[in-house]
């Protein structure tokens, strides 16, 4: 249990936590509220259970057991403006997992196996904690959501978004063919078999791509939704599911591709030491994903759409990529990352009469985010080692 955090992070849990870690007690000298109400109960309860959280105080005193969430939130509310005002303190607080069962934490790094007791927390968003390995630098979401919950935000809202958004890429086949044909010419000096598989494959936008240009195209899609989708490209075969009950053989594939997809697994680790397996030596493994060390983060820090705890549990940087690579038997054939949006620089302007300076000032950058690798996402592509 830690004692002490620094004011900042204090704010964030008191006033923005969904469900509140901190513990409570009366400020000394404090005096009670005049009138009787939440607040006068509130004192009370505290002045003879000191070290209480916010579900004590919650459960425990009738005139803010609010039912519900939106309950909840109201009781919070009380509690902040009684620390703002100085009549309450924190003393203290629970983990995170034992006030939220939506959470679970995670004892050892999923990269490079430390143990993650000493990791320093470097941010919270969303009501979650963002961790830095002091092993390999991955930053990571601990604790952070189990399974059910990150499975469960897939619903048909979601994906009715989802296609809204890849509509013009999608449904184009000319658009389609532009969009993807980088990767797709990096992974055609892997083709043999002519076998592709894309892991995450949503509704199949990439493997109708790669199915035009003669790949003999497989997806796998955990949601029921977006694989039923995918399954309406012509002669695809689709997996609905994850690759932990996938049904193809060791070395089944030239290449295998996994776009947005490995910040949002629970053990990236895992799933690569599976895609080794899939595909055959010499074959190729095409990755995007978000990139840590990107100007856009340095510019935006928390704000950057990117870093969402409770979606992308993993953020990673080319370092930290190319060492999980290489630890599963791949070797980069070809990393760059893509160039800062001109919404990034914006955001970062924040007073609209200066928008207009967006372009320039991306266009004026672009040679350095390149060079230096600095970009908002990695594109990478490695080659199996040859047994």
């Amino acid at each position: 249990m830690r004692q002490s955090a620094p004011a900042k992070d204090i704010s964030y849990r008191l006033h923005d936590i969904d469900a509140t870690t901190l513990l409570f007690r009366v400020k000394k000298g404090a005096p009670g509220p005049e009138q009787p109400g939440p607040r006068a109960d509130i004192y009370t309860f505290l002045q003879s259970h000191p070290r209480s959280n916010m579900n004590d105080l919650w459960v425990n005193i009738p005139s803010i057991g609010f039912p519900g969430v939106e309950g909840y939130e109201k009781a919070r509310k009380i509690v902040a403006r009684m620390v703002d005002r100085g009549i309450l303190e924190t003393c203290g607080e629970l983990p995170l997992e034992v006030v939220d069962a939506r959470y679970e934490r995670v004892d050892t790094c999923d990269l490079c196996g430390a143990s993650t007791k000493n990791h320093p927390v470097l941010f919270w968003k969303h009501n979650t904690p963002m961790a830095r390995c002091t092993g390999c630098g991955i930053i990571y979401a601990n604790p952070r959501w189990k399974s059910e919950y990150l499975f469960g935000r897939y619903t048909p809202d979601y994906w009715e978004h989802y296609t809204e958004l890849i509509k013009h890429t999608a449904i184009d086949p000319a658009a389609n063919q532009r969009f993807y044909h980088a990767p797709l010419s990096f992974l055609e000096a892997a083709r043999q078999t002519g076998r592709i598989l894309d892991v995450g494959c949503a509704s199949g936008e990439f493997l109708s791509a790669a199915s035009a240009r003669n790949w003999e195209v497989y997806g796998l899609e955990p949601s029921p939704i977006g694989s039923a989708l995918a399954e309406r490209v012509p002669g695809a075969t689709i997996y609905t599911g994850t690759l932990d009950t996938a049904p193809w053989p060791d070395g089944w594939f030239d290449a295998v591709t996994l776009f947005e997809v490995i910040e949002h697994l629970q053990s990236p680790t895992a799933y690569v030491e599976k895609i080794a397996r899939l595909v055959r030596p010499g074959g190729m493994f095409a990755l995007t994903t978000p990139n840590i060390r990107s100007l856009a983060y340095r510019l935006l820090g928390t704000r950057w759409d990117p870093v969402g705890p409770n979606d992308h549990l993993y953020l990673f940087s080319p370092r930290t990529l190319e060492s999980l690579l290489r630890d599963h038997g791949f070797v980069v054939h070809q990393m760059h990352t893509m160039a800062t949006e001109a919404e990034t620089w914006r955001r970062w302007l924040r007073h609209p009469a200066l928008h207009r300076l967006a372009p320039a000032l991306r266009a004026a950058t672009l040679p350095v985010t390149s060079r230096l690798m600095l970009g908002d996402a990695v594109f990478l592509v490695a080659r199996r080692v040859e047994e």
